[in-house]
């Protein structure tokens, strides 16, 4: 095995951070600035721009550097209405900080608007629905290390834009003091949650009162600090010369207690604040003695054309009382107060002098799905080749708003998300010199129970598989930014039997190779030669077992892509019955074929608790002579697997050659035509997950995915370009034929290898037929990627159609590189694979 010092993708092919831009993109950009521009000319600026990506790719490689998280925590959940009658939470958490400090034994709500790690945050918006911060804003990590306990996020306005409390995305925050009326926003949550009294403390925004609005038609202390006082990091920003966050609560005590926290320089993380800010002990200043203080009644701030008198009234009385304490209170004027200040701040100005909102049922709420427009409703007609004139569409149009009152419906309910158990940090994205062979995707710290099966073991997940918290990509720019709320059921399976989760491994884009090359992240090397393929898709899984990374890891297989990096990376990988190991909270292909299991480094680890002996008197092996000889085998690898097979008969088996004629090619055939339509209609159509089932759908994951393909669709691998283009074309012009007569045919292929297995307890061929391949140049065209992604299937994949178990095993080295051996058993049938998989493990390391 090579060191990882000697470790280099450079040469190598790489995904672009970057596309080149075609002649077209580029015409249409030169046209944007009225350039006259021939082709000849957008051709020479094509290659210097080509030249100037260089610098995009280098820095689209470097590790972005993201504060660190130090308070783990579980994801939370979204209240119910009978726990949120106010709707004044978007999330509820138990974050807990420090054992002491100024808020120790203080509960805090945290506004929307502001980043708290692993716990989903939509800033009141359908626009960032889905989204989940893998970073503590600064303010959020201030509050946790003075001993502050968070118990979730209050819900704020549209993206902060209005100074009501009904355009949230989560419906209207009704006032604490009268449910018919506006809790003022956008921090309308924060201060609802702090007059109801759920919190002691709360955190609000504000760019034009969003703290202070609140505060006062709810009743609370809203204090907007010092413009840069407090620091804004990791806050979502409406525009940075007015972003201002701060504390409330129920006393002017509690809010100089809590800017006592906050306040402070950010490292140079918040340009606005000055190295030598310096932050006085606030609570030490509440003498209640306002000897020599002047205030001044600004004459613009009352009687303007909305004000009502008896407010006015009011606060010129309570005003004037100040004087009981030694303060001077004096009118005063500012003309450019009123109306020419608002003039000048009319950027945000939408919404906050809204009237107070009345009446319950009829209450405006952002609606879920918005009625079609005619012109919309007609290019539906279009695709189904329906002619309907302006008169049946608007007739059409008038019965859809009412079946579009189900799906307003449907997004207020609260939906259920399998819960988190044990707390983490987000972790970190691990820089080159600690990830050579480029196999972590993210590096976590993940404990579980302290005692199980698993206690001790550590263990890397495949990112195609959710971990709470830890960001997701599966591979691919579509999904960059994900962060799911949920744990996988494996996931949770791991940590309750005592497993420690290391982090997340590389896999390949989308998982839509066989390779190991397609990742966003750049090529995973070979851990025995890092010129070569560790095979995929899961390569991170197999290469960190053979790098002695990790003890276990987790891979995904639909057409061989956890015995494919096995084989390649010399460690064990079971692609288990299909459904014997549950699929929930992992990133679907199509669910016919797809399948989740353990990798290790050796049987005992893979089978885990499972019985093993080491005699096979009376088992049956068949080799099977399809996967064997075929186009691609090479003949060394062939007689390693033979030799390695007839060595069980030391164990008490027969070996014995037998034959499946429809194994080789129309097994990858049946396959080819199942997962391509299968694949884009589920994975790339249908967001992922698809319709028709029961389940779990991780709708955030699906929203995800959704907008990826979108914004990020050119970036997706070669192979994944490939399946769409395909898939769609055939789609078009040929419907699901195809598909579902591979469905059916699927069925006459497992009844032809369980008529083998109702002979043989197993049957052996190469997990590859050929040694690693060598990493393609930078280079490579698209045909070779293609080709090298997806070549190494041919024994696989029918596994996948079929179901059946299908364990890669190491037989053994040829020029320094392993090859794997498949062993396949009757459905449900794993133990006997891992039996036989571990005598052959027995039998092998005592040759060593």
């Amino acid at each position: 095995m090579q060191s990882g010092a000697d470790s280099t993708a450079e040469g190598l092919y790489t995904p672009p951070a970057v596309h080149t831009p075609s002649l077209q993109q580029l015409s249409q950009s030169a046209a944007k600035f009225n350039l006259d521009m021939d082709e000849a000319e957008l051709k020479q600026y094509q290659d210097v721009i080509r030249e100037s990506l260089v610098s995009y790719q280098r820095v689209a490689e470097m590790t972005e550097p993201i504060p660190a998280v130090k308070w783990p925590r579980t994801p939370g959940r979204r209240p119910e209405p009978e726990d949120n009658p106010h709707n004044a939470w978007y999330w509820r958490t138990e974050i807990t900080g420090a054992p002491s400090g100024k808020l120790q034994g203080k509960t805090v709500a945290i506004k929307d608007n502001v980043a708290v790690a692993g716990v989903p945050m939509t800033n009141g918006s359908r626009m960032m629905e889905g989204y989940i911060p893998e970073y503590d804003a600064t303010i959020v990590t201030r509050i946790l290390d003075a001993g502050g306990t968070i118990k979730g996020k209050s819900a704020c306005e549209d993206l902060c834009m209005s100074g009501d409390s009904f355009t949230s995305v989560t419906g209207p925050v009704l006032n604490a003091h009268n449910r018919e009326r506006s809790a003022g926003g956008s921090s309308s949550g924060s201060a609802t949650l702090l007059a109801l009294g759920e919190v002691d403390l709360a955190i609000g925004g504000d760019q034009g009162g969003s703290i202070r609005i609140p505060a006062a038609w709810s009743g609370v202390v809203g204090l907007k600090p010092t413009y840069g006082l407090v620091p804004y990091t990791g806050c979502a920003s409406i525009e940075m010369t007015l972003d201002h966050v701060g504390p409330m609560a129920r006393t002017v005590h509690d809010v100089a207690l809590m800017l006592e926290v906050l306040a402070g320089y950010d490292d140079g993380l918040d340009p606005r604040q000055p190295a030598n800010l310096t932050v006085p002990e606030y609570t030490k200043q509440l003498t209640g003695d306002l000897s020599g203080i002047r205030v001044g009644l600004l004459k613009e701030g009352f009687g303007n054309e909305w004000a009502e008198p008896d407010v006015d009234e009011l606060v010129r009385a309570q005003a004037h009382r100040l004087t009981s304490a030694g303060a001077v209170v004096e009118d005063m004027s500012v003309p450019l107060h009123y109306p020419d200040a608002s003039h000048i701040y009319s950027t945000i100005n939408e919404g906050c002098l809204e009237t107070m909102i009345k009446g319950n049922p009829g209450r405006y709420a952002a609606p879920a799905v918005r009625t079609p427009s005619l012109q919309q409703l007609s290019r539906a007609a279009d695709k189904f080749n329906l002619e309907l004139d302006q008169a049946e569409l608007q007739e059409f149009q008038n019965v859809m708003k009412g079946t579009l009152a189900s799906y307003q419906r449907v997004d207020q309910l609260v939906e259920p998300v399998p819960p988190v158990k044990w707390p983490r940090t987000p972790g970190w994205r691990p820089g080159p010199e600690e990830n050579p062979h480029n196999a972590w995707y993210w590096r976590t710290e993940i404990t579980g129970a302290p005692s199980g099966k698993l206690q001790g073991k550590t263990v890397a997940i495949k990112d195609n598989v959710a971990v709470a918290g830890v960001p997701m990509m599966d591979g691919s720019r579509v999904l960059e930014g994900y962060v799911p709320e949920f744990d996988a059921t494996i996931v949770t399976r791991i940590l309750d039997a005592g497993g420690v989760i290391k982090g997340k491994s590389v896999c390949e884009d989308l998982c839509m190779s066989g390779n190991s090359f397609t990742s966003a992240t750049g090529p995973v090397l070979n851990a025995h030669d890092n010129t070569r393929s560790s095979a995929g898709s899961s390569a991170g899984s197999g290469t960190l077992l053979a790098l002695k990374e990790v003890d276990l890891a987790i891979g995904g297989d639909q057409g061989g892509s956890i015995r494919l990096p096995s084989a390649w990376s010399g460690v064990v990988g079971l692609k288990p019955t299909h459904g014997l190991v549950p699929y929930t909270g992992c990133l679907p292909m199509d669910t016919t074929i797809d399948h989740i299991g353990p990798m290790a480094r050796t049987v005992a680890d893979t089978a885990l608790m499972l019985e093993l002996t080491g005699d096979l008197s009376g088992t049956r092996v068949g080799l099977l002579k399809e996967g064997f000889g075929q186009e691609l085998s090479e003949a060394d690898v062939d007689d390693m697997v033979r030799h390695a097979a007839h060595g069980l008969t030391s164990a008490g088996a027969t070996v014995e050659e037998v034959s499946v004629p429809i194994h080789y090619p129309d097994g990858t055939h049946i396959w080819n035509a199942l997962s391509v339509q299968g694949v884009m209609q589920i994975m790339m159509k249908a967001d992922g997950v698809g319709v028709g089932w029961k389940g779990f759908y991780p709708t955030s994951m699906m929203g995800s995915l959704a907008r990826g393909y979108k914004s990020r669709g050119n970036d997706m691998s070669a192979t994944l370009k490939l399946l769409a283009l395909l898939g769609e074309y055939l789609n078009e012009n040929y419907g699901n034929r195809y598909y579902a007569k591979a469905q059916n045919l699927s069925r006459t292929l497992t009844n032809a290898y369980n008529e083998a297995l109702d002979k043989y307890d197993v049957l052996i061929m190469p997990t590859i037929p050929y040694k690693p391949l060598k990493l393609p140049d930078e280079d490579v065209s698209i045909s070779e990627m293609c080709g090298m992604a997806l070549t190494q299937i041919y024994n696989t994949c029918p596994f996948n159609v079929t179901g059946h178990p299908g364990l890669s095993i190491n037989a053994g080295f040829l020029q320094g590189l392993p090859v794997g051996m498949m062993i396949i058993g009757r459905h449900f049938e794993d133990a006997t694979v891992l039996k036989v998989a571990h005598a052959f493990e027995n039998i092998r390391d005592s040759n060593l």
